[in-house]
C-alpha cells in the first residue's frame, strides 16, 4: 500500500511539476519525453539487473543493498556534475532561471 501511494503520487506529480518548472511552454512536451524515456531506461534494465544479483546470491539481498547504494551515489554525481558545468567554481552561486512573466515577452531577456 506504500509502495502504491509513493508510485501514484511519482507518476502524477513528475509531469505536473516538470511543466510548472518549464520557463517555455512549447517544449514541455520534449522535456517530457526526454525525462521519461530517461525513466524507462533504468526501469526497464533495473529488474533484471536485481534479479541476477539477487539470483547470484542464493536470495540475501546484500548485493541489491550495495548496488541501490552505488547507483544513487551514481546519481549524486551527476548532480554535483551538472551542478559545477552551471556554476564553475562557485558551490554558492545561484543559477538564473528566467522567470516565467519573462519568458513569454521574446523581447524581454534579462529581468530589469
Amino acid at each position: 500500500m506504500l509502495y502504491g501511494f509513493a508510485s501514484g503520487a511519482f507518476v502524477g506529480m513528475v509531469p505536473a511539476l516538470l511543466s510548472q518548472i518549464s520557463p517555455d511552454v512549447t517544449k514541455i512536451g520534449v522535456r517530457q519525453g526526454v525525462l521519461f524515456t530517461c525513466i524507462s531506461i533504468a526501469s526497464l534494465t533495473g529488474s533484471p539487473i536485481a534479479g541476477a544479483i539477487l539470483n547470484s546470491q542464493s536470495g540475501t539481498y546484500w548485493g541489491l543493498q550495495v548496488f541501490a547504494g552505488a547507483m544513487m551515489t551514481a546519481g549524486v554525481l551527476f548532480f554535483v556534475a551538472g551542478r559545477m558545468v552551471l556554476a564553475v567554481p562557485s558551490i554558492r552561486k545561484k543559477i538564473y532561471r528566467m522567470p516565467l512573466a519573462l519568458a513569454w515577452n521574446p523581447t524581454t531577456t534579462q529581468p530589469t
